[in-house]
């Protein structure tokens, strides 16, 4: 996947972004965005 190859090109501890984001791809795969979406993403949780 992307994002394990994104993770393995640097040293900096990059899980708590890659949750983030697998976080909200399994939210866009669970959701029916609709016809008007317009592609912005609003964050439920810090």
């Amino acid at each position: 996947m992307i994002l394990e190859k994104l993770e393995a090109l640097t040293e900096i501890d990059l899980s708590t972004f890659v949750d983030l984001y697998r976080n909200r791809i399994s939210v866009h795969r669970q959701q029916e965005l609709g016809p008007n979406w317009d592609g912005v993403y609003s964050a439920t949780s810090k």
